[in-house]
């Protein structure tokens, strides 16, 4: 792993434009820890200014609207920290529709 560098492997989907999902690989230099929803932040501001996500979060842990699907467990991105060297795996939470890349419709819950 390469030290002061996360790994970010980031599922993207538009379903007005794509037939299916794909995965954008990003890649940050970092030289501490990071929450994953600043990561994104980054992300969108300095490298790819079409990634769709919900920026909004209370800062304490407890709205859940910052709820991805991180390295395949459903956890809040304002508190999950990542540090260099890192690789992380970002999904939209699983059981809800997916608008566009990791933002859902969390008014309904998919069937399982």
């Amino acid at each position: 792993m390469a030290e002061g560098i996360i790994t970010a492997e980031v599922f993207r989907f538009n379903p007005e434009k794509d037939d299916n999902p794909n995965y954008v690989v990003y890649k940050v230099q970092s030289d501490k820890g990071i929450s994953v929803l600043n990561l994104l932040s980054y992300i969108q501001l300095n490298l790819d200014r079409s990634l769709a996500y919900r920026n909004y979060f209370c800062h304490l842990g407890v709205c859940m609207s910052c709820l991805l699907h991180i390295n395949g467990k459903n956890l809040r991105g304002c508190t999950k920290i990542i540090k260099p060297g890192d690789k992380i795996k970002i999904d939209p939470p699983k059981g809800y529709k997916v608008i566009r890349d990791l933002v859902v419709d969390f008014s309904t819950k998919k069937k399982s």
